[in-house]
């Protein structure tokens, strides 16, 4: 009696297990889900809001690498710009694998500010002028990502300096 109750439970058993197996329309086991995690390693999958940037504010230091290391943002020249050819090169820029790391030990040459609807979406630095510290980069929840500047972008940065006023 108690061997024929055993065969009933495990026969139970096996029945609610095969039911629990998901199965496609033509019987047979569908694979077993995987999670699928989108790993976020570009500038625009972490700040989506440069896909929407719609104008930009370059502003170049007009000493970057002087003797005062607390004062030299104190004083810049601006760009401004409101059309594609500017925004799309950052926008390329951002498109592009990051580097998470700690604070680096190079000063900046100037700053964007990435505009989307008249509110600045995020503010991005760079350095084209010291071949160590070539970079750009941003700040986003208390960590700096950084980035390889193209070389498409360097020049037109260059460029756009000798256009920036007071």
């Amino acid at each position: 009696m108690v061997s024929c109750r055993k065969w009933i439970a495990a026969a139970g058993l096996i029945v609610l297990l095969n039911s629990c197996i998901e199965k496609s329309q033509d019987g047979k086991p569908k694979p077993a889900k995987t999670d699928s995690i989108d790993l976020i390693t570009t500038g625009t999958k972490l700040v989506p809001a440069f896909a929407q940037m719609d104008s930009i504010a370059i502003l170049f230091y007009k000493d970057p690498f002087g003797a005062d290391e607390e004062r030299y943002t104190r004083y810049y020249t601006l760009f401004t710009s409101h059309t594609d050819s500017v925004i799309g090169r950052v926008q390329q820029n951002m498109d592009l694998p990051f580097t998470e790391d700690s604070l680096r030990n190079c000063r900046s040459e100037g700053k964007m500010y990435c505009f989307s609807k008249g509110k600045v979406v995020q503010t991005v630095y760079f350095n084209t002028l010291q071949q160590n510290c070539t970079q750009l980069y941003f700040i986003h929840e208390g960590r700096y990502y950084y980035f390889k500047p193209l070389q498409s972008l360097i020049l037109q940065l260059a460029s756009l300096k000798k256009q920036a006023r007071e």
